[in-house]
């Protein structure tokens, strides 16, 4: 496993997705074909569309992403003005990269239903994966206006500036976010990966603090922090994080940092 430099694949990516299946969850009120006119109830079985959704469903959290596309498919099919297939079909097209076709299906679903909030954050998504800064902030900005009071938003919208160096803004907004859900340990590790790039290494140490005091077992959490204590010249605290992260996970990259830290300690 190559180290941290990728950070979508290795650091946010691993974050955004259950960040994308809480808002995806909250969004999936009862009875997928909400979004119908009336005379598309009429003309075809509810029960077959959601007995489809609930399969696609099954089979995204199985990680059969084409079966779950299949399935979704059908239940288009049935139903085309379904913005939740829609959306949902561009969910696992996102899992799968396949990020122009993901956008084309949640262009669809915010055509049928334009206050669909994670449809936009999706694109969003979809957009930063393909560096469209502009567009990806556009949607990111409506989802926000749909709903302020919700911590996803901002959290979301401090990717974008951190990809395009806006790190105040990006610090900003990841406050904002853990003003609104002063709990939530993902917010901590993205601020705290913020500070990395803006050269505050005590700053970021903290921030991997308080997420390990919610999760204290996370591995890669545990790995980041015990690289800045050995750069900030803590060899020792370093060494406790880095032998409870082998205890948990046991990469190449982690044997190296330990022989560096052993090292130092010499």
């Amino acid at each position: 496993m190559k180290d941290f430099k990728d950070r979508r694949k290795h650091f946010y990516r691993p974050w955004i997705i259950p960040v994308l299946v809480m808002i995806l969850a909250a969004s999936s009120l009862p009875g997928s074909v909400r979004y119908s006119p009336e005379g598309d109830r009429q003309a075809v079985s509810g029960q077959a569309v959601e007995d489809l959704m609930k399969q696609g469903d099954a089979l995204v959290e199985e990680s059969r992403y084409d079966e779950a596309i299949a399935a979704y498919t059908k239940a288009i099919e049935l139903n085309p003005r379904n913005a939740v297939a829609f959306r949902k079909r561009g969910y696992v097209k996102y899992l799968k990269s396949d990020y122009e076709s993901a956008i084309a299906d949640l262009s669809r679903a915010i055509l049928i239903d334009p206050l669909d909030r994670a449809a936009y954050y999706l694109r969003s998504q979809c957009q930063l994966e393909l560096k469209r800064y502009v567009e990806s902030l556009e949607d990111c900005e409506t989802a926000i206006s749909i709903d302020p009071q919700n911590s996803e938003g901002y959290y979301f919208r401090s990717r974008i500036k951190e990809e395009t160096k806006d790190y105040n803004g990006a610090i900003q907004d990841i406050n904002k976010a853990l003003e609104l859900e002063p709990s939530n340990d993902v917010y901590f590790n993205v601020r705290a990966f913020i500070k990395k790039d803006m050269s505050d290494d005590k700053g970021a140490i903290a921030d991997y603090s308080r997420s390990l005091e919610i999760k204290p077992n996370e591995w890669a959490v545990l790995y980041a922090r015990a690289k800045l204590l050995l750069k900030t010249g803590d060899p020792k605290a370093a060494l406790k994080d880095i032998t409870k992260a082998l205890e948990i996970k046991d990469y190449e990259m982690m044997r190296d940092l330990l022989k560096q830290i052993q090292a130092a300690i010499k």
